[in-house]
């Protein structure tokens, strides 16, 4: 329970780290690789104002300048990043595709 809390808490590569200590089953007692499982499916989400610093800081712009439509919440998150729905602008400024939009946790 402890290196799960340690993973969790440190986030990022450690949750990584744990994510395949979990794998090792064939190595480490079950009470560790069932403990550590855990870091598969509670990953952390940024929050909203992290995800659009991030877009900010990584492509000049906020989402509401970059996409004709962006989803806050993602739909998927994980030890490094989280996904977004976003819909493209056209040269016109119509909508475009959407598009899946992976966004780096801050602070990594």
């Amino acid at each position: 329970k402890r290196l799960l809390d340690l993973a969790m808490r440190n986030r990022g590569v450690y949750i990584k780290l744990g994510q395949h200590l979990a794998q090792l089953d064939y190595l480490l007692p079950d009470a560790y690789t069932d403990t550590l499982k855990a870091c598969f499916d509670d990953a952390p989400r940024s929050t909203p104002a992290h995800v659009a610093a991030v877009i900010e800081e990584e492509l000049g712009a906020g989402p509401s300048e970059l996409f004709f439509a962006f989803s806050p919440d993602p739909i998927a998150s994980a030890s490094l990043a989280q996904v977004h729905v976003a819909t493209l602008k056209r040269a016109d400024h119509g909508p475009g595709p959407q598009v899946a939009l992976k966004v780096q946790h801050r602070g990594l």
